[in-house]
């Protein structure tokens, strides 16, 4: 799913078009040949933030746009990697600022973290402790948060991968949570 960044349109947008596409990919599964019951989003840094935010709000916080409207936006499951969980504590958290809509309220509503609960869906989370973008406390207070809410969800933590990409390590432990839920 390509999105489009906030530095060139105005928060929510990429969240918004972030959940049109998975309502186009149920709109579409019959035509396709998709297993509805099997769609998983993997995101690296603000991509991680867009899937960890669909896995605990779901298209409950904004207006939904861009078609498909009726179509669930349900996922399976959602892969984080170097994601951001908690943008009132980012200082480049503050990009997320929708038009006439408070700023530190608008971050925290847009924060995963605000949003987990029992009910949503199983993360995958991929973290490491010298990232430079998004610091290891981020990914520490959401899988605390996940634990205390009762959130299904597996950490995988590094010592020294900085901010990840999608290595070849990340690609087997996805296929492995994949496994356990698809």
């Amino acid at each position: 799913i390509d999105y489009r960044l906030v530095t060139c349109s105005p928060a929510p947008a990429c969240y918004q078009d972030v959940q049109c596409a998975i309502r186009w990919v149920h709109a579409h599964a019959e035509e396709y040949k998709l297993d509805t019951k099997k769609i998983f989003l993997i995101g690296q840094s603000a991509g991680g933030h867009m899937v960890s935010l669909t896995a605990t709000a779901g298209d409950k916080l904004y207006p939904k746009t861009g078609g498909w409207l009726k179509n669930s936006n349900n996922v399976t499951g959602v892969i984080s990697v170097s994601g951001a969980y908690d943008l009132t504590r980012l200082d480049w958290g503050s990009g997320w600022c929708p038009l006439g809509q408070d700023w530190q309220g608008a971050r925290s509503q847009a924060s995963p973290i605000n949003h987990a609960s029992s009910s949503s869906t199983p993360l995958l989370i991929f973290h490491s402790d010298d990232d430079g973008s998004v610091p290891i406390q981020q990914a520490l207070d959401m899988v605390d948060t996940l634990d205390a809410k009762g959130s299904v969800y597996d950490f995988v933590r590094y010592k020294d991968k900085g901010h990840l990409g999608i290595s070849k390590d990340v690609i087997e432990k996805t296929l492995d949570f994949i496994s356990n839920f698809g």
